[in-house]
C-alpha cells in the first residue's frame, strides 16, 4: 500500500511537472507574442509619425504655394488695373487732343470762308494737315484700345489659371488633412486592440 501511494505521488509529481512545463512554455509564448506586438506597434507608430511629418511638410508646401499664388494673383490684378487706368488716361488725353485739333480745324475753316480765295490755299493745306493729324491720332487711339483689350483678355486668362490652380491646392490640402486624420484613427485603433 505504501508503494502504491508512492507511485501515485510520483505520478502526481510528474503531472505537476508537466503542467508547470506547459505553463512555462505558454508563458514564454505569451511573452514572445507580446514582444512581437510591441515591436509591431512601435513600427506602426514610427510609420505614422513619418507619415504625419511628410503630410505636414506637404501641407506647409501647399500653404506656401497657395500664398504665393494669392500674391501673384493680387499682383497681376493690380498690374492689370494700373495698366487699364494708364490706357484709359492715354485714350482720354488723345481724345482731348483730337477734339482740340478738330475745333482748331473748324475755327480755321470758318475764318477762311470769309477771306479771299487766293489766301485760302495756305490755310487749306494747314487744315488738311490738321485733319490728317486728327485721323492719325484716331487710328493710334483705336490701336491702343485694341491693345488694351488684348492685354485685358490675357490678364483675365492668367487670373482664371491662377484661380484654378488655387482651387486645386485647396483640394490637395483637404485631402492631406483627411489622410492624416485617417492615419491617426488607424493608430488609435491599433493601440486600442493591443491594450
Amino acid at each position: 500500500e505504501v508503494q502504491e501511494l508512492e507511485r501515485e505521488i510520483q505520478a502526481q509529481d510528474a503531472q505537476d511537472a508537466s503542467r508547470q512545463s506547459g505553463v512555462a512554455e505558454l508563458r514564454r509564448e505569451v511573452l514572445a507574442e507580446a514582444e512581437r506586438t510591441k515591436r509591431n506597434l512601435t513600427e506602426v507608430e514610427s510609420a505614422l509619425a513619418a507619415a504625419k511629418a511628410e503630410a505636414a511638410t506637404a501641407q506647409q508646401q501647399l500653404v506656401e504655394r497657395k500664398e504665393r499664388l494669392e500674391q501673384e494673383l493680387q499682383r497681376v490684378t493690380a498690374d492689370c488695373d494700373a495698366e487699364r487706368r494708364e490706357f484709359e488716361r492715354k485714350i482720354q488725353a488723345e481724345r482731348q487732343s483730337c477734339e482740340t485739333l478738330r475745333r482748331a480745324a473748324e475755327r480755321r475753316r470758318a475764318e477762311q470762308q470769309s477771306t479771299y480765295q487766293a489766301a485760302l490755299d495756305g490755310p487749306a493745306q494747314e487744315i488738311a494737315s490738321l485733319e490728317g493729324s486728327i485721323s492719325e491720332i484716331q487710328q493710334n487711339a483705336e490701336l491702343e484700345i485694341s491693345s488694351l483689350h488684348q492685354k485685358s483678355e490675357q490678364l483675365r486668362s492668367r487670373t482664371e489659371e491662377l484661380e484654378t490652380e488655387l482651387i486645386c491646392l485647396q483640394e490637395k490640402l483637404a485631402r492631406s488633412d483627411r489622410e492624416v486624420q485617417e492615419s491617426t484613427s488607424q493608430l488609435n485603433l491599433v493601440k486600442a486592440r493591443n491594450r
